[in-house]
C-alpha cells in the first residue's frame, strides 16, 4: 500500500523553524497542521494546502523573526553548495554534510549500504528536519527527484529505529509522511528500513527487506571517495 504524504515541503520548513525550544512557534505550526491533516479528505487537504500556500509563506517568515528572537540561535551552514575542498567528487555539501544520491545504483537496503562503505562513506543521517528540508532542495535542484532513496536508518532486534552511526531515528513529524488514512506517521510492523518515498515528497517512510532503492550515501567532510572502488 503506497503512503501519501498531505504536507508539502513548504510546511516542513515551518516545522523546521519551530522546531527546538520554541514552544510557542512549534504549538501554533502544530495547532494549524492538525486543522488541515485531521479533519480532511485527501482531495480537500491538497486544495486547502495549496490555497494557503501564500498565507503561509507570510506566517513562515513570521515565525524565522520569532524564532530568531524567542529561541536559541545555531550557526547557518548554508544550504547548497559545491565549495571546493569540502567534499569530494561526487558528493555535495548540503547543510553540513557530504551526500551523493548515486543514482546509478540500485537494490536492497544492505545492498546499497555496502556500495556507499565501499567507497569509505555510509548511507545518510538525518536528525534535524532542517537538513531534511535542505537534502529535498538539492534532489529537485539537481534533477535527481526521479526515484525513492535509501537512507541510513534501520529497525534493531528489538524492534528500535537507529541510525546507522546508532542515535535514535525521531519518529512522527516532521520527518515521516502519513498513511493514507492519515493515522499514523510512522513505519508499519513489518518494515525494517527507511527511505525518502518519491511518492511521498521525499519524507521518511518505512520500506521491506526486499523493496530496491537508490543510495544517498554521506561522506566526512573534507574525506576521500574512491567511487571506482568496488
Amino acid at each position: 500500500m503506497m503512503r501519501i504524504l498531505g504536507v508539502f515541503p513548504l510546511t516542513l520548513m515551518l516545522m523546521s523553524w519551530a522546531e527546538g525550544s520554541c514552544q510557542e512557534c512549534q504549538g501554533v505550526v502544530t495547532t494549524l497542521l492538525q486543522q488541515v491533516l485531521l479533519k480532511d479528505s485527501m482531495g480537500e487537504l491538497i486544495q486547502r494546502l495549496e490555497r494557503m500556500e501564500k498565507k503561509l509563506s507570510e506566517f513562515g517568515e513570521e515565525l524565522r523573526v520569532a524564532k530568531g528572537e524567542e529561541c536559541s540561535g545555531g550557526t547557518n551552514e548554508g544550504s547548497i553548495t559545491n565549495e571546493a575542498g569540502r567534499c569530494p567528487v561526487p558528493f555535495t555539501y548540503v547543510y553540513g554534510k557530504c551526500v551523493w544520491a548515486d543514482t546509478a545504483t540500485q537494490g536492497i537496503w544492505t545492498d546499497v549500504r555496502q556500495r556507499c562503505q565501499s567507497i569509505g562513506a555510509d548511507l545518510v543521517t538525518i536528525e534535524s528536519a532542517d537538513f531534511l528540508w535542505h537534502l529535498i532542495q538539492h534532489l529537485h535542484s539537481t534533477g535527481a527527484n526521479k526515484v525513492s532513496y535509501w537512507i541510513g536508518a534501520s529497525k534493531d532486534a528489538k524492534g528500535v529505529w537507529k541510525w546507522v552511526n546508532d542515535s535514535p531515528v525521531k519518529l512522527g513529524a516532521p520527518f515521516w509522511g502519513y498513511w493514507n488514512d492519515f493515522k499514523s506517521m510512522e513505519p508499519r510492523p513489518n518494515e525494517s528500513y527507511a527511505c525518502l518515498f518519491r511518492a511521498g515528497l521525499y519524507f521518511l517512510h518505512g520500506c521491506g527487506t526486499s523493496n530496491t532503492n537508490h543510495p544517498i550515501c554521506q561522506m566526512p567532510i573534507n574525506g576521500h571517495a574512491d567511487v571506482n572502488r568496488h
